[in-house]
């Protein structure tokens, strides 16, 4: 049995594994596929934009800290 575990990715129960769904060259076609899901449906999104804002800023100190060549802290905003 599978079980939706995100827009890119199954659990499959009988091998015990996360199964990654493919989308070919384009990776962004689960998130696009899922948004004109919420657009038709009005769904709560898997992903929220406040997890997106926190995303955004480890990947701001990510980049910061590669180009500091030293550690950055993140401290989330208060949203």
């Amino acid at each position: 049995m599978f079980w939706k575990l995100s827009v890119n990715s199954y659990i499959d129960e009988v091998n015990n594994t996360i199964e990654d769904i493919v989308w070919g060259q384009d990776g962004d076609f689960g998130l696009v596929e899922e948004f004109v899901e919420v657009c038709k449906t009005g769904k709560d999104p898997n992903v929220s934009s406040i997890d997106g804002a926190k995303a955004l800023e480890v990947a701001t100190a990510a980049y910061k800290s590669s180009c500091l060549h030293q550690k950055i802290s993140v401290e989330h905003l208060d949203i």
